[in-house]
C-alpha cells in the first residue's frame, strides 16, 4: 500500500521548498555581493600627511614612556586611534590593518576565509544577509525533512542550521554590545582597545547605542563613509 501525503502536509511542503529556494537566491546575492564589495578604506579620510603626523606623535609618546608612567597599563601610544606600523600611519578608533587586503579597514570586523575577503561597514550588511539566508533555508529544508520522514536529510541541514545559528547569535550578540568581532576578541585576550577605556583605564563603550541601534548601524552601515573610503587602496 502507498503511503499517501494529506494534501495540508503537502502544501505545507512546498512552502518550506520555496521559502529554502528564496533564502538560496537572496543568500547568493549576498555573498557574491560580500565577496565582490570592498569592506572600506581610511586612507582618504584625513590624508596621508596628517595621519603619518599622528604615527610619529604616538612613536614619540611611546619612546618617553617609563615604568612609571600611569598610562602605560592600557594606552601607552597616548592617542586611542590605531597605530598602523606596515603604513606608517595613525588609523582612526575601531580601523585595523588588514594583513589579507595590506590595507586599514575602518571597523574592521574579521577575515571571513569562505569570502576570502575583510569583512567591515563596506560588505558587513552582505555577509549579515548570507548568514542570515543560509540560516533560514536550512531551518526550512529541516522542517521539509521532517515532514517527509527524510532522517538523513534533516540531520545533515539540523547540523549546518545549528552552525549558522550560533554564527548568527554571536553577531546578534556582537550588536547587543556594540563590539566587532575584533574587539571582542581582543578584550577576551584581556587587552581592551584604548578608545573602549576611559581615563582610568575602566571599559566604556562610547558606541553603544542600544541593541537596534546598533544592529542598524552594522547592518546597513550607518557611518557616513564617503564612496572613496570604499575603494580598496592596495600599499
Amino acid at each position: 500500500k502507498k503511503f499517501s501525503t494529506p494534501r495540508g502536509d503537502a502544501d505545507d511542503c512546498r512552502l518550506l521548498c520555496f521559502i529554502a529556494f528564496s533564502c538560496t537566491l537572496i543568500g547568493s546575492c549576498c555573498f557574491f555581493t560580500a565577496v565582490c564589495r570592498s569592506p572600506g578604506a581610511c586612507l582618504v579620510q584625513l590624508g596621508r600627511a596628517e595621519r603619518r603626523r599622528g604615527y610619529e606623535e604616538a612613536l614619540r609618546h611611546a619612546a618617553a614612556i617609563t615604568w612609571t608612567s600611569p598610562e602605560e597599563a592600557f594606552n601607552w601610544w597616548g592617542t586611542k586611534g590605531t597605530v598602523i606600523h606596515e603604513l606608517q600611519m595613525l588609523g582612526p578608533e575601531r580601523s585595523k590593518f588588514c594583513t589579507a587586503r595590506r590595507q586599514c579597514v575602518p571597523m574592521f570586523d574579521h577575515y571571513c576565509a569562505f569570502l576570502r575577503n575583510s569583512v567591515g561597514p563596506g560588505n558587513y550588511g552582505a555577509f549579515f544577509g548570507c548568514v542570515s539566508s543560509a540560516f533560514l533555508c536550512c531551518v526550512s529544508l529541516v522542517l521539509a525533512a521532517a515532514q517527509q520522514g527524510r532522517t538523513g536529510i534533516l540531520c545533515f541541514f539540523a547540523m549546518v542550521a545549528l552552525l549558522l545559528g550560533a554564527v548568527l547569535l554571536f553577531h546578534l550578540a556582537l550588536a547587543a554590545f556594540a563590539l566587532t568581532t575584533w574587539e571582542m576578541l581582543q578584550i577576551s585576550r584581556g587587552r581592551p582597545l584604548p578608545y573602549l577605556l576611559d581615563e582610568k583605564g575602566e571599559y566604556r563603550n562610547p558606541y553603544d547605542r542600544g541593541f537596534l541601534r546598533n544592529l542598524k548601524a552594522r547592518v546597513f552601515g550607518e557611518l557616513q563613509t564617503g564612496l572613496e573610503d570604499l575603494n580598496a587602496l592596495s600599499v
